[in-house]
């Protein structure tokens, strides 16, 4: 495991070891931390060099994917946040800096004629017999879902009786009022 060299070595390292004691995994946010110590020390830096200036350079010259980018900011905004609140730091640099546009691919693994043969032969192959309908079905339902709604794998796996409203013609789907939407 490496250590921080930086001048701020003794708060990283406090915080990290605050996170563990959260239930938090070491290793998930070292690395993150280790990338900023890094930097540190090639700018020479300390306490005045915190401008969001600097912040903004560091974004610039990581050089790697977004969603890294991102994750290494994160983990600088929540460390400065509790050098605020232990009164080290007067306030968080990173609070106004915005993370990068991250760069999604979403394939069309299927066309529509071959997710319509992928469904007709899911469902010719539905076990009949009472033992094995249930869950054949069940699992014939969630593929469907996935396939015609564009729904992700753990939206079907969720669905509880209370959004299913089997009542009306077609069935239709509840958005319970207690989970939170976005």
């Amino acid at each position: 495991m490496k250590n921080f060299k930086s001048f701020l070595a003794p708060q990283l390292e406090e915080y990290v070891f605050y996170r563990q004691n959260l239930g938090y995994s070491k290793r998930s946010i070292r690395w993150f931390l280790l990338a900023f110590d890094r930097y540190l020390r090639q700018q020479d830096a300390d306490w005045d060099k915190f401008k969001p200036f600097f912040f903004l350079e560091l974004r610039g010259k990581i050089g790697k994917e977004p969603r890294t980018v991102n994750k290494i900011l994160s983990a600088l905004r929540s460390f400065f946040q509790f050098l605020v609140r232990k009164g080290i730091y007067p306030e968080n640099p990173l609070k106004d800096i915005p993370p990068l546009p991250e760069r999604y691919f979403i394939p069309f693994v299927f066309s529509p004629e071959q997710t319509d043969q992928l469904l007709e032969v899911l469902c010719q192959s539905l076990r009949r017999d009472e033992k094995y309908f249930l869950l054949d079905l069940g699992i014939y339902m969630a593929i469907l879902l996935m396939a015609c709604c564009g729904m992700r794998i753990q939206n079907p796996c969720g669905f509880s009786a209370t959004i299913i409203d089997l009542m009306m013609e077609p069935s239709t789907l509840r958005r319970p009022s207690s989970e939170k939407t976005g």
